[in-house]
């Protein structure tokens, strides 16, 4: 019985000796594990008889990454060599000079944003590729004029290069989905979107005159003074009494504050006095047939002001302001009749 066990086991060692030697290591394999061999020997060599530190292994890898990345840093670009500064602190009140070169610096920026507005003459002139793109075009009929994506484009190199901005791919798929998605838009509907952003874009210029900080931001008193400027060329106005105008531009100012300013802070976005409807309110009181009391009827402050009796709600704005200067808050000063 145990011979018969000593040959199985026999047999199994040759069985095992068999299979090692019936599966050979792939050709590949073996080169991939000499050049392996190869590399560690060389780099057991090149360490040989030398002692390196944890600093000079750093240098040495810094030093192998600059090689590895030397056409890059050499090239034109500075920024691959130094970081632009793009934070800037606002001057100090007592820096006389680099406040009056920033203001200067702003006044420039700002009169070069609005050259590149389009003006009377240039807004004739695209309506006037708009009435081209069809020969079937009537007058009476003006909201049949629709334009396809091929004419937006035509419209857009007849006009030039001052026009691009308000011809884009992203402009023409939003005017034809509020359109329907039919793959076409109105004529009316892009003169009026060409019309709002110009119009949006002045506003904007007009009350960055009036950011001193250039942050974005306007305060009570920049507010007050756009609205001081604005009060002029308001031609429902005419006929205010002009002790009633600093009561006016008080309190147009603090309806912005009341609603654009929930945390209190002190001052409004600039984008946020475009985005409201407050801003449309005052401006449309330039024009004479509206009335003047459509604006004022609305603050929030007196709810029932209107421009009828002006004596009588300027005693009003005179108890208020009484009452705020007697809390230690500061109001707006009150000329006499």
């Amino acid at each position: 019985m145990s011979e018969t066990v000593k040959t199985n086991k026999n047999e199994d060692t040759v069985n095992n000796n068999t299979t090692t030697e019936q599966k050979p290591a792939d050709d590949s394999q073996i080169k991939l594990n000499n050049k392996l061999k190869e590399k560690l020997r060389k780099y057991i060599k090149k360490l040989d008889g030398t002692s390196i530190t944890k600093e000079e292994s750093i240098k040495l890898e810094v030093d192998t990454f600059k090689q590895l990345y030397k056409p890059k840093l050499a090239g034109k670009e500075d920024s691959y060599k130094h970081i632009p500064k793009f934070y800037f602190k606002l001057p100090k009140p007592d820096d006389t000079l680099a406040q009056k070169l920033r203001e200067e610096t702003r006044a420039q920026f700002l009169q070069k944003k609005s050259k590149e507005l389009l003006d009377n003459s240039e807004l004739k002139h695209l309506w006037s590729l708009l009435e081209k793109t069809n020969g079937s075009y009537n007058v009476t009929n003006n909201d049949e004029l629709i334009i396809d994506y091929f004419q937006f484009k035509k419209i857009r190199d007849e006009a030039g290069p001052k026009y691009k901005p308000y011809f884009t791919a992203e402009v023409f798929g939003r005017l034809q989905a509020a359109e329907g998605g039919v793959g076409r838009v109105r004529a009316v509907s892009l003169f009026n979107y060409v019309m709002r952003r110009v119009w949006l874009q002045q506003t904007r210029i007009g009350l960055s005159l009036y950011d001193v900080t250039g942050q974005g931001y306007l305060t009570e008193h920049d507010l007050e003074s756009y609205i001081a400027e604005l009060v002029p060329s308001l031609a429902a106005l005419d006929g205010l009494d002009s002790s009633f105008s600093s009561f006016y531009v008080c309190t147009a100012a603090r309806k912005f504050l009341f609603f654009l300013d929930p945390l209190r802070v002190g001052r409004v976005r600039i984008r946020d006095v475009l985005s409201c409807s407050f801003l449309d309110d005052l401006l449309e009181i330039r024009f004479r047939h509206v009335n003047p009391g459509v604006f004022a009827a609305r603050l929030p402050t007196m709810p029932n002001l209107r421009w009828r009796d002006g004596l009588q709600d300027l005693s009003r704005f005179s108890f208020s302001a009484r009452k705020q200067e007697a809390a230690g808050r500061p109001s707006v000063p009150v000329q006499g009749p």
